[in-house]
């Protein structure tokens, strides 16, 4: 049963359901695709060269750049013959509600539009994205299967036998890496079709080589079986024989029982197999105990503690010293930006110092240290941290001018 205890406040729209045009040019990748009943929404869209109706994948980014997914996975989509579209309005910060306003005016433009095989419609995000792309398929039947990166369910949502299809992808380096394998376990008591793919990252679009797997999956591909052997057989040679259970699970979930099955119950009988398990779930005890610890000190000053923890977090190495250095830019972030909004900039500024520190590459951090300093009449001090952020990838001329800078 498709169930979220907050929907039942939201408006469901019907989809339209007229013949598609022909005013999307195949095999060309659009930036920029304004919806005709509602000028306020846009996305990007490539279509493969051929005819004929295709699956579509609906790609919810994180921060609403359709075009980027789009991009990143064309020659997937040309590979396996999927429409690709990418909402440019969905992004974080936005509610559930607007989010649902979105999917009206994106699926009744691109059914109008497009040469959709509305039995085969599929979504796909990544972080705030993954949870729109969730939400949006508990809410609406005819999406029947999801692509879930760096995150999954939407808050709120409990784990349920759903109908749709889960495929959830996280980096080793991932924050939110724990939560996923929690929930891909959460799952196996359902009746929800689901498995989960590890890469070698952090908290970002997975990599075409994961990508093409889900993809994959979404077809049932005769490939699939070819491409799970490979993943199994890599894992093995590097000794990640958890890496190795997971990849036979996920590939018994695709194609049914058979080799797979007996090779996964081959590994996890491995005593190798068993002492890796036996430290994976000390590690992320011992992670979730110092998340828990960051938790409780974020709400008590101490910068000699946090510039401590930090460096010792950098200096440590590993997967998941880096899951819980990207925990806690996360958390700074979220602090900084709710003192900011709340005009408390001595708050704002302790915490944007700490994500700097924390997270130094990141041109968001820079970028709220700059509108602090601006505030604070630092003229010099805001360009220079402005330069920064720019110099590390920061591009949003209109937030810059709306700052005033």
């Amino acid at each position: 049963m498709r169930y979220l205890s907050l929907l039942l406040l939201l408006p469901v729209f019907a989809c339209a359901n007229r013949s598609s045009s022909s005013d999307i040019p195949r095999g060309k990748v659009i930036d920029t695709v304004t919806c005709a009943a509602d000028a306020t929404q846009s996305y990007a869209v490539y279509v493969p060269a051929g005819s004929g109706v295709m699956p579509v994948v609906y790609c919810f980014d994180s921060h609403g750049v359709g075009a980027m997914p789009v991009r990143k996975y064309k020659a997937l989509a040309d590979a396996c013959g999927f429409i690709l579209v990418g909402s440019n309005n969905s992004k974080n910060g936005n509610d559930y509600i607007t989010g649902d306003h979105i999917w009206a005016a994106l699926s009744a433009d691109t059914r109008a539009r497009l040469p959709i095989d509305t039995g085969r419609v599929y979504a796909c995000g990544f972080s705030g994205g993954a949870k729109v792309a969730s939400y949006l398929a508990i809410l609406h039947p005819e999406i029947k299967s999801v692509i879930l990166g760096g995150a999954a369910l939407p808050d709120g949502a409990q784990v349920d036998n759903f109908d749709f299809d889960m495929t959830l992808l996280t980096g080793d380096g991932d924050m939110n890496m724990t939560d996923l394998v929690g929930l891909d376990r959460a799952l196996d008591v359902t009746r929800t079709r689901h498995r989960i793919l590890f890469f070698h990252g952090v908290h970002e679009w997975a990599p075409d080589s994961v990508m093409r797997i889900a993809f994959l999956g979404l077809q049932r591909s005769p490939t699939l079986s070819s491409a799970f052997r490979t993943r199994v057989e890599q894992d093995l040679a590097g000794q990640h024989f958890r890496l190795a259970e997971y990849d036979c699970r996920a590939a018994v979930s695709y194609l049914g029982v058979g080799w797979f099955a007996e090779m996964g119950a081959k590994i996890a009988a491995d005593p190798a197999y068993q002492a890796e398990a036996r430290h994976d779930s000390l590690a992320l005890a011992r992670e979730d105990a110092a998340k828990g610890v960051f938790a409780e000190r974020l709400g008590n000053p101490d910068k000699v503690y946090w510039a401590r923890t930090i460096d010792s977090l950098h200096h440590a190495g590993g997967a998941m010293a880096q899951r819980l250095t990207a925990f806690l830019s996360l958390e700074f972030y979220m602090y900084s930006t709710h003192f900011l909004n709340a005009g408390d900039n001595d708050a704002a500024r302790y915490f944007v110092d700490l994500y700097t520190l924390d997270d130094p590459t990141n041109s968001e951090g820079w970028y709220l240290s700059a509108v602090l300093f601006k505030r604070a009449g630092l003229p010099d001090s805001a360009a220079a941290a402005l330069k920064e952020a720019q110099r590390l990838g920061f591009n949003d001329a209109a937030r810059v001018s709306r700052d005033g800078f």
